[in-house]
């Protein structure tokens, strides 16, 4: 009992001098981003932030190219190795393992699910045109109308295409899962992001990302404000 009420006694004095008291795993070593703090679904969509920034870049360049500009080439090479290395290699990957099968199997956006396949398909096709023409030594006036249409072509599917995921596809797919089974669930995407994209990560493709728009002078987001 005397050791009972010293205890109660130490915190009631710690809680009038305005000491706070809090347990062991305040300091434990806070979870992995993917691992519980950020539900896969919004990580999937940050990385559709990449996709996007990719297609400003791709919207910049091909303006350029059009206008004769030569030295634009070389950021669209960068520019489609970024999709073929982190779009294709790592984003739509976890969506063709992950994703697309949960709703198939469950009988959920079967048709846009197919669609969404049809359309990964079609962007890669587009891909490796870009890269093809983007690394020939000599580019002529209708390698840049060729490229400039693919640039367009994928930009104009993929802008509704991350809209229709993010909006439509993701809030199904993430309401298939309890809370503990999406924890466990962005662990495995964690998994695949060392596998895939290796030490730099998303990171390391943000970055990649922002080097282009440094290069093309359209890293100020304040530049896309009407004047």
């Amino acid at each position: 009992m005397t050791e009972l009420r010293g205890r109660r006694e130490f915190l009631t004095r710690a809680a009038g001098s305005g000491l706070i008291l809090v347990s062991s795993q305040a300091f434990a070593a806070p979870k992995s981003e993917r691992g519980g703090q950020i539900p896969p679904t919004e990580d999937l969509m940050r990385e559709h932030g990449v996709l996007r920034r990719i297609l400003l870049i791709y919207d910049e360049a091909a303006r350029r190219l059009v206008a004769g500009d030569p030295a634009v080439v070389s950021v669209i090479a960068a520019a489609a190795n970024i999709v073929r290395h982190f779009v294709e290699g790592y984003h739509e990957k976890l969506e063709e393992q992950f994703v697309l099968p949960t709703l198939e199997k469950a009988g959920k956006l079967i048709e846009l699910a197919g669609t969404i396949r049809v359309q990964h398909a079609a962007g890669r096709k587009l891909t490796e045109s870009i890269l093809k023409i983007s690394k020939e030594s000599q580019i002529t006036s209708t390698d840049r109308s060729a490229l400039a249409a693919d640039m367009q072509s994928f930009g104009h599917m993929y802008a509704a295409h991350a809209a229709w995921e993010d909006t439509e596809l993701f809030p199904v797919y993430r309401a298939r899962f309890t809370e503990s089974e999406l924890g466990k669930l962005g662990d495995s995407f964690e998994e695949q992001e060392h596998k895939l994209l290796g030490s730099g990560g998303f990171e390391g493709s943000l970055k990649a990302v922002g080097d282009l728009e440094q290069q093309l002078g359209i890293h100020d987001l304040a530049k896309y404000t009407p004047r």
